[in-house]
């Protein structure tokens, strides 16, 4: 996956009947939505700055004045639980976006 923009992204797979995985959740009070990028051999990246990468569109420059403060949230939900069981990953985004 490749530039793709959403409320989050899951990676998961399954080992002995158990799906381990791992939730990337961008708050959505970032300065920016994040695109996304995984690759087959475990990366999953949330990047709010990619816009020139991903879009062609401009890109992206952030200037913080001395003093002031930037600042990004991401939630991380690794979980292992038993392949058949469903996880409620909007649940868990819910909760982020609560704090």
């Amino acid at each position: 996956m490749w530039g793709k923009q959403a409320d989050w992204c899951q990676y998961s797979g399954v080992v002995d009947r158990q799906r381990i995985g791992i939730v990337l959740m961008p708050a959505t009070k970032n300065f920016r939505r994040s695109w996304f990028h995984a690759r087959d051999y475990g990366l999953l990246v949330a990047n709010p700055f990619g816009q020139n990468a991903f879009t062609h569109g401009e890109k992206s420059k952030i200037t913080v004045k001395q003093g002031d403060q930037f600042r990004l949230r991401f939630g991380v939900l690794v979980y292992g639980i038993p392949a058949e069981k469903p996880l409620d990953i909007a649940g868990h985004y819910q909760s982020l976006l609560e704090e």
